[in-house]
């Protein structure tokens, strides 16, 4: 046999065995998945108890997103609260004030723009007022000529840099913006980011401690068993795989349990909501979570379970290695 026909089938074997390999690895993952389902199925009761607790444990925090979400929503809705006024010079001709007013308006930092001449605003002043007569009897229309415009962006620290910019326009006498309500609302929403971070965390902890303690209860019933196998010469990760499955299960289970609450949740109060929107002409509504939503809520449940699974597993299996040694 020529050297190059022994490569070939050294080559060949090589990739015989490493496809055994991973088709034997991917058996005993799924073995132990089938295994550690069965198991929370045969202790279904003390199962679904922690499955609550994970799931509302997961729940709080995606209920305060999903409220802050909605509440961002309603800032935007209101962001033409937040119109910035250009108070013009008096002495500003018709022709210049068209210009400012086209100038304006290919601004892409500006959603709308609306120009009131003096006339106007002392016609809709009186109206307001019911001071017609008196306003009648000027000899001159005090009030200068106000373009209102309505921003595109609606972060305070964006809208105050766009109001000095537009205060220096030619023309400009002055600039007022009233957005009071407006840093207070974020004020606000960034209070309830901060509050949520740490709630998650702190629930987080939770999540792991609820799954960890869970996971040190099956391994004290399984004791001896674990003790026998590595006796026999099984590795420390052929002994610890079927827990870590069941902490991932825990995990991911309680997350869809957390996300059925939530969804209830808004549907439950997503026709409140919508009369309540209704009253004052908006189109808002509550939006769950969402498909992101779901898979994240999976995704971390699952992760938190593996964790605290992982704590628990590693140090009773280095407790049990020391025992035996």
């Amino acid at each position: 046999m020529s050297k190059y026909q022994e490569k070939n089938v050294t080559a060949q074997h090589s990739t015989h065995l490493e496809e055994t390999w991973w088709q034997l690895l991917w058996a005993r993952h799924l073995q132990a998945l089938v295994a550690s389902w069965k198991r929370l199925y045969k202790n279904s009761f003390a199962t679904v108890l922690t499955i609550v607790v994970i799931a509302i444990s997961l729940a709080l925090p995606a209920i305060l997103l999903v409220s802050l979400s909605n509440l961002s929503r309603v800032g935007q809705g209101f962001q033409d609260s937040a119109a910035i006024s250009l108070y013009l010079k008096p002495t500003l001709s018709q022709a210049d004030i068209d210009a400012l007013v086209s100038r304006l308006k290919g601004d892409n930092q500006i959603a709308s723009v609306r120009y009131i001449s003096p006339a106007e605003g002392l016609q809709s002043f009186s109206q307001t007022m019911g001071l017609s007569d008196a306003l009648g009897a000027l000899p001159n229309n005090p009030l200068p000529p106000v373009i209102v415009l309505t921003p595109s962006m609606s972060a305070p620290a964006e809208v105050s840099g766009l109001l000095s910019q537009l205060s220096r326009l030619p023309g400009v006498d002055s600039a007022g913006l009233d957005m009071q309500w407006v840093k207070r609302l974020y004020a606000i929403l960034d209070l309830l980011h901060r509050l949520v971070f740490g709630l998650t965390l702190l629930l987080g902890f939770g999540v792991l401690t609820v799954i960890g303690n869970t996971i040190r209860l099956a391994l004290q019933q399984h004791r001896e068993e674990i003790a026998i196998m590595k006796l026999m010469g099984a590795s420390n990760a052929f002994a610890r795989r079927p827990f870590l499955y069941t902490g991932i299960w825990y995990g991911v289970l309680g997350g869809f349990l957390a996300w059925l609450l939530v969804s209830l949740l808004v549907l439950a109060l997503g026709g409140a909501a919508h009369t309540i929107a209704a009253d004052f002409n908006s189109g808002f509504h509550l939006e769950g979570l969402g498909v992101l939503g779901f898979l994240l809520l999976l995704f971390f449940g699952g992760l938190l379970g593996l964790a605290g699974s992982w704590i628990v597993v590693e140090h009773f299996i280095n407790r049990v290695d020391r025992a035996g040694a």
